[in-house]
């Protein structure tokens, strides 16, 4: 009987806060838990500085396709930073950092994305070579390492869900 309650509410709970959580990212720059913990870059000296990008929004497809590997994105801007290039697209695939769970990676146009991040409301791929702005590029997640960290978060979500709902536990 619980099982069943269970399976039945995993199913509302993860729509709600999926829809939720785009809200929210659409309404500010970061996330709260960015803020709690003092910002993306906070203990991490392995992360480039944060640059300033101003470009138009990327069409954000992982909202859209949580399951989509494969994409074709147009470069509108790369800007070196440390060893590593800023990359901004018109459309991506690419989940960024927020909310706990890291930023996907995988490769662009040849490129190896060692992590995406979202600042000012433009979503960065931090790459090993830089990109031609005005090119078209495939971008593929690496999948084993995207779904594996999307089958935890749920789980974390599962987790603090019945804990706040069993004993009031905020998160």
């Amino acid at each position: 009987r619980l099982t069943h309650r269970l399976k039945r509410g995993f199913h509302e709970m993860t729509r709600q806060l999926i829809e939720q959580r785009a809200r929210e990212r659409d309404m500010r720059d970061g996330h709260p838990c960015d803020r709690r913990h003092g910002g993306p870059l906070q203990g991490r000296r392995d992360r480039p500085e944060p640059l300033q990008i101003l470009n138009p929004v990327a069409e954000k497809l992982f909202y859209a396709d949580a399951h989509l590997r494969k994409f074709t994105a147009r470069v509108l801007s790369c800007k070196e930073s440390g060893r590593l290039f800023a990359v901004t697209l018109d459309r991506t695939a690419f989940f960024p950092e927020g909310g706990g769970q890291s930023g996907d990676i995988g490769t662009l146009g040849g490129a190896r994305v060692t992590d995406t991040r979202e600042e000012r409301g433009e979503i960065l791929h931090f790459c090993d070579a830089p990109l031609v702005p005005g090119a078209e590029v495939t971008g593929e997640l690496d999948w084993e390492t995207r779904f594996a960290r999307m089958q935890i978060h749920s789980a974390e979500h599962l987790v603090s869900g019945h804990a706040h709902a069993l004993w009031g536990c905020g998160n």
